[in-house]
């Protein structure tokens, strides 16, 4: 139930306890699995490489060495992209960083940040005020200890130091910033280790004591650190996550009790000086880990993972006081499955609307969406937007009413990394968009954030593999603003291009119009004698409607929906062919789908169209013809 992260490698993390007389051990995969392959619109798959510039809506390879470069974390302030990521190239894991001032039209040369024989790992980054602030745990001390450097230049030259230069295990350490002050907390076994006792170098930690939640406070932009005890509990306390707002410093962790791992929470009110008490934010008798943590005014929000012998779900508490006290937590997923949560991009909270991912793990996997628009007190039933199996790792970024989802997915054995997003708070999800879109398989980790917005664009990073190494490229997307009511999909081999009018508010019991129109994608022109099938599933995959063989004679085709009830149904529009009669001419087939859920408005019970995704479904053979 925590995570000490100590032996490093590809895709698994392995580490040991040893607590008196006896050893535990955790396996940790990365979900190595495989994800869908699509073609969608907007999006162009041309290459850049390092110095070469790139037109927006390309991709832009950041590195290029001979290892692996992986687990990559981002950040945007105005034109400016920075990049830290771990690099296996000099012989052992390395912590790399690169920026770009233009807006990643290029990015500059690539910066070893750790630069020694011991292995790095797990980098966080953040930046305030052109100044980049990184840290990591690093075993070049022999045993793990966090590690930080700064560049007070934007980025064109930083200064490390060892952070905890104690004899305990520390690690797994988290990152904020607020003008001169830096926070940095992590995991540390010190005020339980035993003094003077003898370690072993290598790159497997050994815990003897429990461990605890250490922070460190600099209140001169990482000249000098104050380090101090947050949790000073009796039982393991480990997997912190920090968040800030002007003088208010917070911080969540998971701590053993009598009856299981909990979410504990602090604050701070003076800059990090002093720090409340504990208090205990789950209150379950689960297990209770992977909190994530987020703050606007004086609202203070907790997300969570939680599982039991036979559950497993994600909850969430909020505090409209400061984090004085919570209210009871909610339960956001209540499905079957086994519902994972990304660590620091799994929740964003703009003014009243909060908006919390995640990814299920079961025969219907999915990536859910669950928003709130009063605060946290109530959410609206989950959403699927990708309606497929295999998917992980979801993550969230929001400015104002536009919302960006990205997470990886698998499909006939390759690895794509897919963007869907909404400008409209949510109310309806546009293009399923592949954004890594190659042969190679194309990854994002647990660990957040990938995904990152500027001025005019939308940024995710990616890993690529290829045969003997991997390196990072930078998608960049601009986005075109669709008309209300207008749903534009496109079928999955990028041969049709279908416009579906919906109403704005569908309620139950009365008769729904979807206007189809079809287009050739590439000339706009609206085609004739195009056969296609329409059908409509619930949420269970029950069929409601099933209308097959259907025709739009001269491109433009109306079907009628009546849903009996609230919740998800799934449209799906497959298109066989043109032709007055069979065989079709099939240069213009492919199927598109979308997820639409009608549900009691948020917070209230007024009922609006949910139109969420657009997913298109590949037929295998068609698929690999128009590739």
């Amino acid at each position: 139930m925590f995570n000490p992260i100590c032996k490093l490698k590809t895709d698994t993390l392995t580490c040991i306890k040893l607590n008196k007389s006896h050893l535990k051990f955790f396996s940790l995969n990365n979900f190595s699995q495989k994800i869908l392959v699509y073609l969608v619109i907007g999006l162009c798959s041309s290459f850049f490489f390092l110095h070469v510039e790139a037109d927006k809506g390309d991709i832009v390879q950041v590195s290029s060495t001979k290892g692996e470069s992986y687990r990559p974390q981002l950040m945007v302030v105005d034109n400016s992209v920075y990049l830290v990521w771990t690099d296996t190239s000099p012989g052992n894991n390395d912590i790399f960083f690169s920026r770009s001032t233009n807006d990643a039209m290029n990015f500059e040369n690539i910066i070893n940040l750790s630069n020694n024989n011991g292995t790095s790992a797990f980098p966080r980054m953040t930046v305030y005020d052109n100044n980049v602030f990184v840290t990591w745990y690093d075993y070049s001390p022999g045993i793990s200890d966090i590690f930080f450097a700064r560049s007070m230049d934007n980025g064109s030259s930083f200064e490390t130091i060892n952070l905890s230069q104690n004899n305990g295990v520390s690690f797994n350490p988290w990152i904020r910033v607020n003008e001169n002050n830096v926070y940095i907390v992590w995991n540390d076994e010190s005020p339980h280790l035993a003094p003077n006792i003898h370690r072993d170098a290598g790159d497997i930690d050994v815990f003897l004591g429990d461990l605890e939640i250490l922070i460190a406070t600099s209140h001169d932009s990482g000249s000098k650190f104050d380090v101090s005890n947050l949790s000073n509990s009796q039982g393991m306390s480990s997997n912190p996550r920090i968040a800030i707002s002007g003088s208010n410093v917070y911080v969540v962790w998971n701590e053993e009790t009598i009856t299981g791992y909990e979410i504990f929470f602090s604050k701070s009110t003076d800059n990090g000086t002093t720090f409340s008490e504990p208090i205990n934010v789950s209150r379950s008798d689960a297990e209770s880990s992977d909190a994530g943590l987020q703050v606007s005014g004086d609202n203070v929000y907790i997300v969570w993972h939680e599982s039991a012998q036979d559950t497993s779900d994600i909850f969430f508490a909020a505090s409209d006081n400061n984090g004085l006290s919570f209210d009871l937590p909610i339960n956001l997923s209540t499905m079957e499955g086994i519902p994972s949560l990304t660590r620091d991009t799994q929740m964003v909270a703009s003014g009243n609307n909060i908006f919390v991912v995640w990814y299920n793990q079961n025969i219907n996997n999915g990536i859910f969406l669950a928003k709130s628009s009063d605060g946290g007190r109530t959410f609206g039933a989950p959403i699927n937007l990708n309606d497929f199996n295999n998917a992980e790792f979801s993550q969230i970024a929001v400015n104002n009413d536009k919302i960006y989802v990205i997470w990886a997915e698998q499909f006939l054995g390759n690895k794509e990394v897919f963007l869907r997003y909404s400008i409209n708070g949510g109310a309806s999800f546009g293009n399923k968009i592949n954004l890594s879109n190659d042969d190679s398989e194309s990854n994002i980790f647990v660990l957040g954030p990938q995904i990152a917005l500027g001025n005019d664009n939308v940024f995710t990073v990616f890993e690529r593999k290829g045969i003997d190494s991997s390196n990072l490229y930078l998608s960049i997307l601009s986005l075109e603003e669709s008309q209300p009511g207008i749903l534009l999909l496109q079928t999955n081999n990028g041969a049709v291009n279908v416009e579906v009018g919906i109403e704005e508010k569908i309620e139950t019991e009365v008769s729904v119009p979807f206007t189809l129109k079809f287009y050739d994608s590439t000339t706009g022109k609206l085609l004739e004698n195009v056969n296609y099938s329409f059908l409509v599933h619930d949420v269970e995959g029950n069929i409601m409607i099933n209308n097959l063989d259907q025709k739009a004679v001269e491109g433009l085709d109306i079907q009628t929906v009546t849903f009996a009830e609230t919740g998800s149904y799934t449209i799906i529009i497959d298109v066989k062919g043109l032709g007055e009669d069979q065989p079709y001419d099939n240069k213009y087939t492919g199927i598109a789908n979308a997820v639409i859920t009608v549900v009691p408005e948020f917070p209230s019970g007024i009922i609006v169209v949910m139109v969420l995704a657009v997913i298109p479904i590949i037929l295998v053979g068609k698929f690999k013809h128009y590739r």
